[in-house]
């Protein structure tokens, strides 16, 4: 498994919670902020962007990449926590 960040962009509120739908549907994935997710998966970054597009909309934009072994976050314990459990 991979992990990966995805990082949404828009004001819609309904596309956000079509959004999490789809994120929803991995087996390992923690909410890290309103529009911030990460994932543990098969695949690559463009595979992701490929199956979240259908949610991002004309005005919305979305950042997919792959979260390296070195990272640093401040904040949540349980998002340390899950980066660190994987």
């Amino acid at each position: 498994m991979t992990t990966f960040a995805i990082v949404y962009n828009t004001k819609s509120d309904v596309r956000i919670n079509q959004m999490q739908k789809l994120i929803e549907r991995y087996d390992q994935f923690i909410q890290v902020a309103d529009t911030f997710w990460i994932v543990d998966c098969e695949g690559d970054p463009v595979g992701i962007k490929g199956y979240l597009n259908r949610s991002v909309g004309t005005t919305g934009s979305l950042l997919v990449f792959e979260v390296t072994k070195e990272w640093a976050f401040t904040g949540s314990q349980e998002v340390t926590d899950w980066l660190n459990g994987r």
